[in-house]
């Protein structure tokens, strides 16, 4: 898996399952996903070793591979997307192309 595609991957699951997460994960995650800050900027700001930066993080990376394993959100997610686009591609009337657009907000 390309490095890009773990990071997108990673914030897919955290989309999903964020709440279930601790504050002190949810920070470490948004600080090194989000605001692309280093393990060793993190470290200093929350004044800990680097190592339990990264510690931390790995954790926070299984707890949401784990509860994707569980519960399957972003794959059902990214399956219904697909049969979406497929399905929009055999539509041909606008008021179904509306209805469409109408699932796509839910």
């Amino acid at each position: 898996m390309s490095k890009i595609t773990k990071i997108d991957n990673n914030v897919q699951l955290y989309d999903a399952y964020s709440s279930m997460l601790t504050d002190v994960q949810k920070q470490i995650f948004e600080m090194y996903f989000f605001e692309d800050m280093s393990l060793a900027e993190i470290s200093e700001q929350r004044g800990t070793s680097r190592s339990a930066v990264q510690d931390a993080l790995k954790k926070v990376e299984k707890v949401l591979a784990d509860l994707e394993d569980k519960l399957n959100l972003v794959q059902k997610s990214n399956t219904q997307k697909e049969l979406l686009n497929q399905l929009e591609d055999k539509l041909v009337d606008d008021k179904q192309k509306q209805i469409l657009s109408k699932i796509r907000e839910l």
